[in-house]
């Protein structure tokens, strides 16, 4: 069988552990797997653990060490060369560095990179719909001769039709042998409604056997400690956590911790000094899985309310939600995404609208107030992890839906 293809900007990331999960299941059941990436990514320690292992490190081929002017520069002037003798890519190249420059950039960093050679394989996997793009130029050119599937996260099926316009994937979405993959139902209708007319559904999922189920009760003798594990961004939802707890009873105890770094820290930071709340929130910045996982452990109740931002990103099915939820922790969210799919309010978890401060406040205090609800919300929320959610159940899945896919 000829190897299932990943193509990847970067590979290992931290942030993208699905795409490490996926790669290993299926070189865990004898399925031949090569990683294509521009650069190596910044997940260290997994990257070292597959340059130690000889049949890992044969099927990654990073690129190059680092994207230079020169190396840009030298990729678009073979590829004007390339394109010379296949007209028939000439207006799809031309739609797409018209559209979205950066995308055709990286197609031709690919090309470039691998002396425009056509590659083998079975199917060639592209983790979200801007590298499907991208995927799809290198079968244009016919460098990729393989069957193609793009699996849909977020950002890349919110915000890029959002500032691209809505028509942005059409090319991708209507090519030949190509299937997307949506990791919610959500995005699923969504792609149907962009004029895909039969995108798959598999969710992502989470390892159970890392997050053994503790249900939470009250906590005697210390506060109540709330936890958000993501980005210190606008879309997590961080600054209206704040404000929430800034609106509670002062009775209460509790202090929140929030794991992350991103771009709204400093913002963050401001506004809890602002509302005086410096000395029970704790900022802790980003900390290595195990770590994260041993804070989670610690903690009571887990916070995420997760909202559109300003330039119409939006998460896809949050990984750290679906932790929460397994390990036993009341969970708060939002009615954003396809979040409402994975909690049920009232029943595995409490859901507010975005942005809804008011709701968001009574639903901390209704927890904080009110532990008995607790085992019941954590006790539905593992049974719907377990049912639908559970990693291994769904690689597999995903497996099986690869092998049907390939050529």
């Amino acid at each position: 069988m000829q190897p299932v293809i990943y193509l990847c900007p970067s590979f290992p990331v931290v942030s993208e552990t699905f795409v490490s999960d996926q790669i290993e299941a299926l070189a865990a059941s004898g399925t031949p797997v090569r990683v294509i990436a521009l650069t190596q990514g910044n997940a260290t320690q997994l990257f070292k653990s597959w340059r130690s292992n000889p049949t890992r490190s044969a099927a990654l081929t990073i690129l190059y060490p680092q994207i230079s002017m020169a190396v840009k520069l030298k990729s678009l002037l073979r590829l004007k060369l390339h394109l010379l003798t296949r007209p028939a890519s000439w207006l799809p190249t031309v739609k797409i560095a018209a559209k979205a420059p950066g995308l055709a950039l990286q197609a031709a960093q690919f090309a470039a990179g691998l002396n425009f050679k056509p590659q083998t394989g079975s199917v060639v996997v592209c983790h979200f719909g801007t590298v499907g793009v991208v995927g799809n130029l290198l079968r244009t050119w016919g460098l990729l001769t393989m069957p193609q599937v793009t699996v849909f996260h977020g950002f890349d099926i919110s915000a890029i039709p959002h500032l691209k316009g809505s028509n942005f994937y059409t090319s991708l979405l209507t090519a030949p042998n190509h299937t997307s993959l949506a990791i919610t139902n959500l995005w699923q209708n969504r792609l149907k409604s962009m004029g895909d007319t039969a995108p798959a559904y598999i969710p992502l999922g989470v390892h159970l056997e890392n997050f053994p189920f503790q249900p939470r009760t009250m906590p005697k003798g210390r506060p109540v400690r709330l936890i958000t594990v993501g980005r210190l961004m606008q879309k997590k939802g961080q600054a209206d956590v704040l404000q929430a707890l800034a609106a509670l009873p002062q009775t209460l105890s509790w202090e929140y911790h929030l794991v992350g770094t991103g771009p709204q820290e400093a913002d963050l930071r401001t506004m809890t000094d602002l509302l005086g709340l410096t000395a029970r929130v704790h900022f802790h910045g980003s900390l290595p899985h195990p770590e994260t996982r041993k804070r989670l452990a610690e903690s009571d109740i887990f916070l995420l309310p997760s909202r559109t931002a300003e330039n119409g990103d939006m998460e896809g099915l949050p990984v750290a939600i679906m932790e929460a939820l397994a390990s036993g922790m009341p969970t708060i969210s939002t009615v954003h995404s396809g979040i409402p799919e994975l909690i049920t309010h009232n029943h595995s978890g409490l859901l507010s609208d975005e942005g809804d401060i008011e709701a968001l406040t009574e639903n901390i205090r209704l927890l904080l107030e009110t532990p008995k609800l607790w085992p019941t919300l954590t006790g539905n929320a593992r049974r719907k992890i377990e049912a639908e959610y559970n990693l291994a159940t769904n690689l597999a899945t995903f497996r099986e839906f690869i092998m049907q896919k390939a050529r």
